[in-house]
């Protein structure tokens, strides 16, 4: 049995109203456990597409969690460049998108 890796996402923006979430979340193996949203998307459209992932309001809800491998940035914007310092520094393996 492989194990299971969890991640989080934090959606700073959505381009055209689309998830920029990569194929990893589709791939065995891998849970997408949070999902923190920044830019213009609803909470209840982050729930109908993610309806598995818990929606959270701050970023340390996701950077504390000793479960959580790995965090995706989608859609960062320039001034949301320092979160991806902020996850390095809380060991976490980074992917931005």
């Amino acid at each position: 049995m492989k194990a299971i890796k969890s991640f989080g996402l934090v959606e700073c923006g959505t381009q055209g109203k689309h998830f920029q979430l990569p194929q990893v979340s589709k791939q065995e193996g891998y849970l997408l456990k949070k999902v923190l949203l920044k830019g213009d998307v609803s909470a209840d459209a982050a729930r109908r597409e993610f309806p598995d992932a818990e929606i959270v309001t701050d970023k340390k809800d996701i950077l504390q969690d000793d479960s959580i491998d790995l965090v995706i940035v989608a859609s960062p914007r320039e001034r949301d460049m320092g979160l991806v310092s902020e996850v390095i520094k809380a060991g976490k393996h980074v992917r931005i998108i």
